[in-house]
């Protein structure tokens, strides 16, 4: 009797030590549980006229499509293209401050109704028809959060910002924002100075099939799963340093994370250096399966996941010395502010 005990006890001790080290999150990238992929590299061109304000936050894809904002000297313009880079179509908007016009675009999502572009300089979100057509300027009180990200989420949609609000909900009604929820950070800063002073910080939402997930940069790179609460549910990765990527992409299935740089060495030396490199996570389960190889192992610039449409992951790649440039066969003297790839990729 006694020994059947103490293997119970034995027993139970094992199983809360596994359960333990499943619910521990990454520390580091280093031993995906399947290694490196080479995945199929369908399609690799560049983007000339994309704009240099917060380019990979004004894109995204859909049905098998891309959308960007392109700066055509007086105007701007949002494209839409195949995967290949052939352009579908395209409509101005016009620069200036007026109704319609944009200044400064951080960020720029779709959803059925419409194109939402957020201007952090006027403060305002221009809402346009999927056909380009202008509908409407709203305003929203930046008491509520500056919303540096968004994602729409049907008829609402969710925002974070860099000073005060972490995670906001709002939604469009009456020609302005009408806040529904909001949570602010444990330290407010007061300015946009204290980000120097105090740290950059930033929170990247992503609402993927109702599930939402939270990147979080402060003092660490924090990949989440979070509940209706805006609680967190589950840790996936907990990067220690100063790192930060530019977004995360996901299927019905997975996410990918693009590898993080060190932030504060490149605002130390005016350099960034990016792995071309992708790490793929079981959205469910939240293990690191394969990390995805680029056409390089690393180079100067910045890498970020546009999304994934019907198979295919879309990458954007800022390469500001021309290595990334010279491994795709074009020539390694770079345009002012970096060549821009669109590099596009077969999921097994």
């Amino acid at each position: 009797m006694k020994r059947s005990k103490v293997v119970s006890v034995i027993l139970i001790l094992i199983v809360l030590f596994v359960t333990g080290c499943a619910r521990k999150p990454l520390s580091d990238l280093s031993h995906p549980l399947e290694g490196e992929k080479e995945l199929t590299l369908d399609a690799a061109w560049k983007i000339d006229d994309l704009i240099n304000n917060n380019p990979m936050f004004n894109m995204g894809v859909g049905n098998g499509t891309i959308y960007s904002i392109r700066d055509r000297g007086e105007e701007m313009a949002l494209v839409l293209t195949g995967l290949g880079g052939e352009e579908i179509s395209s409509f101005v908007i016009p620069k200036g401050k007026g109704p319609g016009e944009v200044l400064a675009p951080m960020q720029t999502t779709l959803s059925e109704k419409y194109y939402m572009i957020y201007d952090i300089q006027l403060l305002k979100f221009s809402l346009y028809s999927p056909e380009g057509d202008f509908m409407e300027d709203v305003m929203m009180d930046p008491d509520q959060g500056i919303p540096f990200f968004h994602q729409q989420t049907g008829e609402t949609f969710l925002y974070s910002g860099l000073l005060s609000v972490q995670y906001g909900e709002g939604r469009v009604e009456n020609g302005a924002v009408k806040t529904l929820r909001k949570r602010e950070y444990e330290d407010i800063y007061r300015g946009m100075e204290e980000l120097e002073t105090r740290g950059t910080r930033l929170t990247i939402p992503l609402v993927s099939e109702g599930v939402l997930f939270s990147l979080v940069s402060r003092k660490s790179l924090r990949l989440s799963r979070l509940d209706d609460h805006w609680n967190e549910e589950k840790v996936y990765a907990d990067l220690p340093g100063s790192l930060i990527t530019f977004g995360i992409a996901a299927d019905r299935s997975h996410l990918y994370l693009p590898f993080p740089a060190d932030l504060e060495k490149a605002q130390r030396t005016g350099k960034m250096k990016s792995e071309c490199a992708v790490a793929v996570f079981d959205k469910e389960g939240g293990r690191h399966l394969y990390t995805i190889k680029g056409p390089v192992s690393r180079f100067e610039g910045m890498l970020s996941a546009v999304g994934v449409t019907e198979g295919k992951l879309v990458l954007l790649a800022i390469d500001d010395k021309g290595e990334l440039s010279q491994a795709l066969g074009a020539t390694k003297e770079t345009s002012p502010g970096g060549d821009k790839w669109i590099l596009v990729y077969t999921l097994p």
